[in-house]
Formats: structure tokens, sequence, C-alpha cells
């Protein structure tokens, strides 16, 4: 009988957490829309959406559909400020930020995707919309492919079993044995190139994070549209950028040898 309640109860959990997904994806959306995108009977998203809105994690907008509160941006605040690399990184990504002019991010690795942790977005009028939080695939960022060369083999095989290795532009690399010797690349210089592999026209520059283990842990990026990054520029930003990179490691307490 516990076995039973206990079951019970875990399923009711990730119901509510996929409803709660889906309208921090939507923004907003109303019951039937979202039984209709998630295959629930309307009476169950009814209530688990109820008791989302009792526990002040969602809330009914006058047009009667339902959206996402701050508190859930609140709670995930805390969670990032707790995962040890956005605050001592901050600094020195302002730094790098009114050096380039240019949009400057970072992000860590979780499974087979980069979420950005903090960004300093460019003042230009063309500029690249990701916000923090936002998940990208790792094999075809900068971000991404900084961390994933300098993983352990066993750790970078585990983290692209989750890739699909998805087309988003032609010059996406789909053949895991061409990233791989991108990958190689990539290690023995100190940084990557995403040219236009994720986001057509968008060039991002990533350079690795090490923790105090010596583990890479993170990534700095720069990121702007390729006619305003040509390949002199980039040749002028790397060394910044790497330099950010490694005084971000330092904090870290990173001791390179």
């Amino acid at each position: 009988m516990v076995k039973k309640n206990f079951s019970e109860y875990i399923n009711s959990v990730e119901k509510a957490f996929t409803v709660l997904d889906a309208l921090c994806r939507a923004d907003e959306a109303g019951i039937t829309e979202l039984s209709r995108e998630l295959g629930m009977g309307k009476t169950t998203v009814f209530r688990l959406v109820a008791t989302l809105e009792m526990l002040g994690l969602v809330r009914q907008l006058p047009s009667g559909k339902y959206a996402p509160t701050l508190k859930i941006f609140e709670m995930g605040s805390r969670v990032v400020s707790r995962l040890g690399v956005r605050k001592p990184a901050a600094p020195f990504l302002e730094e790098l930020y009114y050096a380039c002019n240019e949009t400057v991010n970072l992000a860590v690795l979780d499974k087979g995707e980069v979420i950005y942790l903090d960004r300093w977005e460019s003042k230009e009028p063309l500029r690249i919309g990701l916000d923090v939080g936002v998940r990208v695939p790792a094999y075809c960022s900068g971000l991404g492919k900084a961390i994933l060369a300098h993983l352990e083999s066993a750790d970078r095989k585990r983290a692209l079993s989750f890739a699909d290795f998805r087309r988003y532009t032609e010059n996406t690399i789909t053949d895991p044995e061409l990233l791989a010797r991108e990958l190689e690349i990539v290690r023995s210089q100190g940084y990557a190139v995403d040219n236009g592999e994720y986001i057509e026209g968008i060039v991002c520059l990533g350079a690795p994070v090490f923790g105090h283990e010596g583990r890479v842990v993170a990534a700095v990026s720069i990121a702007a549209p390729s006619v305003r990054l040509n390949k002199k520029q980039m040749l002028d930003l790397i060394p910044r950028l790497k330099d950010t990179a490694a005084k971000i490691s330092a904090r870290l307490g990173y001791q390179a040898y």
C-alpha cells in the first residue's frame, strides 16, 4: 500500500512538472491547449494547473489562459548563484564585454547541451536572442565545443550520446568523426569556433574554464553576427577571450602548469 501511494505521488509530480515546463516554453496557454499538447485529459490538466497556481508558480491571465510567475525565475536564480562559477566570473565577463563591445556569454554543460548562465548582450542593433537559461546543443556551439574538447574521453562520449546531430545550418557538423577531429584542434589551440553552425550568420568564439581540480567546468564566449566579426577581428579577440577564461579559471582555484 505504501509503495502504491509513493508511486502515485511520483507520477503526479512528473505530470505537474510537465505542465509547468510546457507553460514556461509557451509563455502562456489555456487548459485545452495544454491538454492537446501533453496528451492529458482536461480535468487532469486543470487540477495540476490549479495546484501550481495555489503554490504561486502559475497565475491566470485576464484572457483566462495561464502563465508562469516570477517565482520560478527567483528559484532558478538562487540555483544559478550557487553553481559556483557565475559569481566569480562576473567581473571578468564585464571586462571582456567592454573590451570587445559584443555579446559575452558564460555556460555550463548539462548532458548534451550547454546552458547559458550569464550574458552581457551587445548594444548593437543586430544581435543574438539567446537568453540566460536557454539550452543549445553542445556539438554545434562554440561554448559546447570548448567544453567537449577538454572533457575526459569517457565524459565526452557520455555527453555526445545525447546528441542527435541535427543539421541546423549548412555549416552544422553532423558527422561524429568530423566533430572528433575538430575537437582535437580545439583542444590543442585552446578555443573553439562556431561559424554559423547553430544560427545562420552568427559566429561564436568559445574558450574553456577550469575548476580547482583541473577539470573543465564551464566556457566563456564572444558571439556576434559574421558581418561584424571578420577573420582579422577574430584573431584580435581570441587572445582576450582566452585571457578571460584563464582569469576565471584562476579565480576558481585552477593552477596551470
